[in-house]
């Protein structure tokens, strides 16, 4: 067993008590360069009609999707009624490997529930599939005229295979329009497209989130908005997918995507767009393959199209050190390093600078590493994260070779200090006593190693 004792204040024991130390060796950082995202489009045989048929959702090989198509209600006890020209919510069967070429069958209502004789789409649904969130226009009857008023949000909550508790959500407002809904159940976001007062111009990007059960008053989300239109909301894997007819594009509506979090603007989604409108796209978890609508083939109905989705991510590794000697006065200068792979093999090869200091960067090994200064002199390494900080302090081994491990958040653990039973109060003092451990490597210990 491998643990050092000491003796400290009071003061520091209390300290030591409330925090713990964390153990956390990240020496070797990563800054992510480039992001870019690539698209190729394939139409999608058998399955558009005459209408418009657009902004798809899919849910357990189940594919949602707004459409101007008619309807059978038989299957609701209705006698053949067949009903043309608003839009409603589908729903259909993928059958085999989701590509272009999957079947898409048995097509019919999400609901006779969130039916009405005036439009209805589009929808999403919760990350469970147990909550619904969809556009709708209902008509007031005022005085026996009934009265169109402009597009609102509602909800539904699944009671086995039907939609119950149907609502509209408190943030709408008769005077604007909200619509294409759609909820991030990981950060309780709805987000949503609205011409409500106090947006950039046009419709904005907006999102509410969800508080102990209470919808928060909209927030322009104004890292995608412009004087232009900003529509169909859409996250996937961090990324945020929204269309937009903003000056730059290739002409209607365009898909743009950025990272969430990121100070980046929308950027257009290569492969994709075209002169005609592009919009409302889903990503399947993952991000390599969609669905998304285009009126491309057709200026007056809209189709749905396939995707396949290709991210590409530039990173930038280093990793920072200095070399100290240890029982000598002088900086360890102009002192040729080397980092050596498990195979021994040499990866990298650098000189330290004045200051006894190196960087190698676009490192892209994923094992365990050996610093390998070529000196005679006994020195110590100290090695730093992206913002200067020491992170570790590391001693040669027999070789007079540092060996440093990648380790990820997961591998990391915590060393708990200063048991109560082991304080003297009344001698004010204590000791520390702890072990590390190799998880991967039952009964071996590391040796040597230097505790700060």
């Amino acid at each position: 067993m491998s643990y050092r004792r000491g003796t400290c204040s009071m003061r520091s024991i209390i300290a030591l008590i409330l925090t713990g130390v964390s153990l956390l060796p990240f020496a070797q950082t990563y800054e992510v360069v480039e992001v870019e995202i690539i698209c190729d489009t394939k139409p999608i045989p058998d399955f558009n009609t005459r209408g418009s048929d657009f902004s798809p959702f899919v849910h357990d090989n189940t594919m949602y999707f707004t459409s101007s198509r008619e309807y059978d209600l038989t299957n609701y006890g209705e006698n053949n009624w067949k009903h043309a020209g608003y839009l409603n919510v589908f729903r259909a069967d993928i059958k085999g490997d989701v590509s272009e070429n999957s079947k898409i069958k048995d097509i019919q209502l999400v609901s006779e529930k969130i039916k009405t004789d005036n439009h209805t789409g589009p929808m999403s649904l919760s990350l469970t599939g147990d909550t619904i969130f969809f556009t709708q226009v209902n008509s007031a009857d005022k005085m026996g005229k009934k009265e169109k008023i402009r597009p609102q949000i509602y909800m539904g909550i699944r009671s086995g295979s039907s939609w119950e508790n149907i609502k509209k959500l408190p943030f709408n407002d008769s005077h604007y329009s909200y619509g294409h809904p759609f909820y991030d159940s990981r950060s309780k976001r709805l987000y949503f497209s609205s011409d409500q007062k106090g947006g950039n111009g046009g419709k904005d990007i907006y999102y509410s989130e969800l508080k102990n059960g209470q919808w928060s008053a909209p927030k322009n989300f104004s890292d995608v908005n412009t004087s232009q239109d900003e529509l169909y909301p859409f996250v996937q894997d961090g990324v945020f997918f929204l269309s937009s007819n903003r000056s730059g594009g290739k002409g209607g509506l365009d898909v743009y995507w950025k990272s969430l979090g990121s100070a980046e603007k929308p950027k257009l989604l290569e492969g994709l767009n075209s002169e005609a409108d592009d919009f409302g796209i889903y990503v399947f978890p993952g991000m390599t393959k969609g669905y998304f609508s285009s009126n491309r083939d057709d200026p007056d109905n809209d189709d749905i199209f396939f995707l396949y989705m290709d991210k590409k991510v530039t990173v930038r590794n280093e990793m920072a050190g200095k070399f100290t000697y240890r029982n000598i006065d002088g900086n360890a200068s102009n002192l040729k390093v080397k980092v050596v792979g498990e195979d021994d093999e040499i990866l990298f090869e650098t000189v330290t600078d004045e200051n006894g200091e190196f960087v190698f960067r676009n490192i892209d090994y994923d094992g365990t590493f050996k610093i390998k200064p070529v000196s005679e002199d006994d020195l110590e390494l100290v090695l730093y994260d992206k913002d200067g900080f020491p992170v570790t302090e590391l001693m040669t081994d027999e070789n007079g070779e540092f060996t440093y491990k990648k380790l990820s958040g997961a591998d990391a653990g915590y060393l708990s200090l200063i048991p109560e039973d082991m304080i003297d109060l009344t001698m004010n003092t204590g000791h520390l006593s702890g072990q590390f451990i190799y998880e991967a490597f039952p009964g071996k210990y590391p040796v040597g190693m230097k505790v700060n």
